[in-house]
């Protein structure tokens, strides 16, 4: 019973802490300790198995970091001085010149807009894969299933990095002027859309030209679920080049909006994956997941575009696009010549091309660092200087 609650209290604790732009209980509880210790949990408990002891095993360590929280979370230490005003900037403006206070209404409409957009996406997550169940069966649901969890990985990618941004954007867009350039609203959102692009891209383009080197880690069952792979690739390969839209639109105080391109999208999901899932299985819901986040994502896109007038594209983001088209044609013509050698060279087609393709992209990198913004070879900083870690 009180691992739930303890669950349910750890991200807004968190979030507080994320709110004075302290990154460091989020990562070292919620992003590596929690994770860490259920695992060391799980394993010792696996000497003694039982529901019980595994069922501790995996809730303790919400109890524990729940507590942890409390006690790294500024906001609920008794202030020293005088409590000052919670402002925010006027709405409809990206720099307000003015600041008002922000109502208990105003804040309960934002905390109820985050919550049903947080539903809707849990709804992307899994309706998919229902539908499929119901209208072709467990296999094919299986296979979809199997075939698209590097859609989770990616997503996870992008959701660190707009963590570590929320707490920046939400200053900049909020405050009275920007006092530096990096500070300003435009400069996060694309550094942040720079730095998935690099990191997520040469996954994302290798994957759509070699999908047999994700789905053999599954074994011969799932062979023929490439399109698949391709399909949600380029689909996600579009969603990171567009950056993280939803969480400017967020910090900007528009998070009621999404509530309404996640449902539109969700409706084109749905739509979709009735009408092709029956003659096409796993391959139609492949299109419908697809369309449904080019659609959320554009949308996002032209109302960050109209509300802020910043986009992602720069010098940086443009050679970082080419590099890596350039090493996925390099990977799809090594895939090409593999597999013109016969049946023996077949099996090694996609491991050859995902490391022809890899080998461009780190070349590109080191050759482009400085046009591509990345640090010098073990400087302290990282992406976290670069996305989160401005002051």
């Amino acid at each position: 019973v009180l691992p739930l609650p303890a669950a349910v209290v750890l991200e807004p604790l968190l979030s507080l802490s994320r709110g004075v732009h302290d990154m460091r209980p989020t990562v070292v509880l919620d992003r590596a300790g929690r994770p860490v210790l259920q695992v060391a949990l799980t394993v010792l408990a696996a000497l003694s198995p039982s529901v019980g002891t595994v069922l501790a095993a995996w809730c303790l360590p919400y109890l524990l970091c729940a507590g942890l929280a409390y006690l790294a979370t500024p906001a609920l230490r008794p202030p020293s001085g005088p409590r000052p005003a919670l402002t925010a900037g006027s709405p409809g403006r990206g720099r307000s010149e003015a600041q008002d206070p922000v109502s208990p209404a105003r804040f309960r409409r934002y905390l109820a807009s985050r919550a049903g957009t947080s539903m809707v996406q849990v709804a992307f997550a899994r309706l998919d894969v229902v539908i499929v169940a119901a209208l072709t069966g467990p296999r094919e649901a299986a296979v979809y299933t199997v075939a698209t969890r590097f859609v989770v990985l990616a997503q996870m990618v992008q959701q660190a990095l707009a963590t570590a941004a929320e707490p920046l954007l939400a200053r900049a867009g909020h405050a009275t002027r920007a006092t530096t350039a990096e500070e300003s609203v435009g400069e996060l959102y694309r550094a942040a859309t720079r730095w998935s692009v690099l990191l997520l891209w040469p996954v994302l383009c290798l994957l759509a030209v070699a999908p047999g080197s994700w789905l053999a880690l599954f074994g011969g069952a799932y062979a023929d679920a490439g399109q698949v792979v391709r399909v949600l690739a380029a689909a996600m390969a579009l969603a990171v080049a567009v950056g993280p839209v939803e969480t400017v639109l967020a910090m900007h105080g528009r998070a009621g909006v999404l509530v309404w391109t996640n449902l539109g999208a969700l409706g084109v999901m749905v739509a979709l994956d009735l009408a092709l899932v029956p003659a096409h299985g796993a391959s139609g819901a492949a299109l419908g997941w697809a369309a449904a986040i080019v659609c959320k994502n554009l949308a996002g896109l032209w109302l960050v575009v109209r509300l802020t007038g910043d986009g992602p594209v720069e010098p940086a983001w443009s050679w970082a696009l080419t590099v890596n088209l350039l090493a996925a044609g390099a990977a799809a013509l090594a895939l090409a010549l593999a597999s013109l050698q016969g049946a023996g060279a077949t099996a090694l087609a996609a491991p050859t091309a995902v490391v022809v393709g890899g080998l461009v992209v780190l070349g590109g990198y080191a050759a482009l660092r400085e046009r591509l913004g990345l640090p010098r070879p073990g400087a302290a900083g990282g992406v976290v200087h670069h996305v989160g870690g401005h002051r």
